[in-house]
């Protein structure tokens, strides 16, 4: 029965042998309790593992047991699409508080979607959120900016983990082991700027999500490409739960100024509040983000830079932009854009040939250079925008 209870079988074949054995007490003494050992079949069933709760069917599954020690020999079962996984281990005791050391891997390419998310404990949960935050992709393309076929986040991946727990060791799971991800789109909630990713590499650790260096590649809307590297930091909470603190670098080259990519820029005081955010990205944009959407910015972009976080976890940015063979043209563009942006622009004073630098803080914009031509003369400047309230 804890078997059952522990993989959550809900139907399926199943075939017992078992074998109840008792030494004889002394005159007086209660009865010893029995040793019970045996074997468990179970074929074409269903369930999820109540440390991984991945839904699983076509279960097919052989378990050997004595008393309350459970040792999974092999189960190989289909997921939510028909792909293939298997699981092997111990399991040590019955409830929710047993011992656990189960392997579980893949045998065929998995979707990433939310059952695959959810199956997770709340850290490693956290990779799947920062990297997959659908709601932002939503809010995109119901602001017209990102096309709603074929950007749905997700994509296939591979992996090989493995659920530990001491004995009675309550809410501390561990899960390490290493995920493969395959042709998927990503966006990351911390800057939600779309990208195909070709390859990437996630290690789990039990507090730290690693992105190892040159194992992510990806592509940007624009035909930039880039890498993504780095950890997110998942320690515990003392009340509870996981925190998660992203520390990633970050480069694209070969890119171009898009909508996408400027929205993609944080907005004032964003990590103040959900409500806030709820217009961001898509129907809200920052200060310097519609500053340069007025300016009808247009050129081809190189960055890097670093994504982190403070001490209460609020998200930190220092991101360069290079801007090549660039182009300001405000006249160019939609009426009142200039307008509303607050830029006391003269009129007719267009830009090329721009060549410029923008360090980009999670508090601010600096253009720390910018040489351009404007008709037979050249221009250079400096400034800044404030990106907070």
């Amino acid at each position: 029965v804890n078997v059952l209870d522990n993989f959550k079988v809900m139907q399926g074949t199943l075939q017992i042998h078992a074998k109840a054995e008792r030494g004889a007490s002394e005159p007086g003494t209660d009865p010893q309790l029995p040793k019970v050992t045996g074997t468990l079949t179970i074929r074409e069933g269903r369930g999820a593992y109540v440390n991984f709760r991945y839904p699983m069917s076509d279960v097919a599954a052989d378990i050997r047991f004595e008393d309350e020690k459970i040792e999974v020999l092999s189960l190989t079962a289909s997921g939510t699409t028909g792909n293939r996984l298997s699981i092997t281990g111990t399991v040590d005791g019955a409830g929710d508080d047993a011992g656990v050391d189960l392997r579980v891997r893949t045998e065929s390419p998995a979707p990433i979607d939310l059952d695959l998310q959810n199956a997770f404990d709340e850290g490693p949960r956290r990779i799947f959120e920062l990297l997959f935050a659908r709601d932002m992709r939503d809010r995109l393309v119901a602001s017209g900016l990102l096309a709603e076929r074929g950007t749905e986040l997700g994509g296939t991946c591979a992996f090989d983990i493995t659920v530990r727990r001491e004995r009675g060791g309550g809410s501390r799971v561990e899960t390490v082991g290493s995920i493969e991800v395959q042709n998927a789109n990503v966006l990351c909630s911390r800057f939600p700027y779309p990208i195909r990713v070709e390859k990437g590499s996630i290690k789990l650790e039990d507090q730290a999500i690693v992105l190892p260096p040159l194992a992510w590649t990806f592509h940007t809307p624009r035909g930039g490409t880039g890498s993504i590297s780095g950890q997110v930091a998942i320690p515990r909470a003392a009340g509870g739960g996981r925190l998660a603190r992203p520390d990633l670098d970050l480069v694209v080259t070969e890119d171009r100024v898009s909508d996408l990519l400027l929205a993609a820029i944080p907005l004032e005081d964003w990590e103040s509040g959900r409500s806030r955010n709820e217009r961001w990205p898509g129907f809200e944009w920052s200060v310097a983000s519609r500053c340069m959407e007025a300016l009808q910015l247009e050129g081809g972009i190189n960055l890097g830079g670093h994504i982190g976080c403070t001490a209460d976890g609020d998200t930190t940015l220092d991101i360069r932009l290079f801007l090549e063979g660039g182009s300001f043209r405000p006249f160019n563009g939609p009426e009142r854009l200039l307008e509303r942006s607050g830029l006391p622009w003269p009129e007719g004073f267009d830009l090329d040939d721009v060549v410029a630098e923008v360090h980009l803080t999670e508090r601010e914009a600096t253009l720390e250079s910018l040489d351009a031509r404007a008709g037979a003369g050249r221009v250079h400047a400096t400034g800044s925008a404030s990106l907070r309230a």
